[in-house]
């Protein structure tokens, strides 16, 4: 009969923190209270594609450096931003709704004035338009 013999050998090993953002929904970057001290810190973080060069990566690693985190590594996802909302303005017929529609999306609304001055550029015959436009310019 044979005779099997084993020992536990402890392993030194780091302590790794991952965090996870998302920008994309209004989260930041930056978390209180998570202690990070003497840890490996990998943050992924999700963003806009046209809005992943606003992201400072020296400045979150230097916070986390500074709360004691022995490295950082930070990883950006980047989602492309959808049009959907962006259909209605597509969609709409005329250029005063087109304007009523990018507005509704801003959270804007457009002053009457600029809306009969759409309905006017419209509506007005091409050579007319032109000729107005040619006004303006030696003017």
């Amino acid at each position: 009969m044979y005779s099997v013999t084993s020992t536990f050998i402890i392993s030194p090993s780091r302590k790794m923190v991952r965090l996870a953002f998302d920008d994309a929904a209004g989260e930041g970057y930056v978390v209180s209270g998570k202690d990070v001290s003497g840890a490996v810190v990998r943050i992924d973080c999700t963003v806009w594609q046209d809005e992943a060069e606003k992201i400072s990566k020296a400045e979150i690693e230097k916070h986390y450096l500074a709360a004691g985190a022995l490295s950082v590594d930070i990883r950006i996802t980047r989602l492309p931003r959808e049009n959907i909302r962006a259909d209605a303005v597509l969609k709409a017929e005329t250029l005063r709704d087109k304007l009523v529609a990018a507005a509704e999306l801003r959270g804007e609304t457009v002053s009457e004035s600029v809306l009969q001055k759409a309905d006017a550029l419209e509506n007005m015959d091409a050579e007319k338009l032109i000729q107005e436009i040619g006004k303006g310019v030696g003017a």
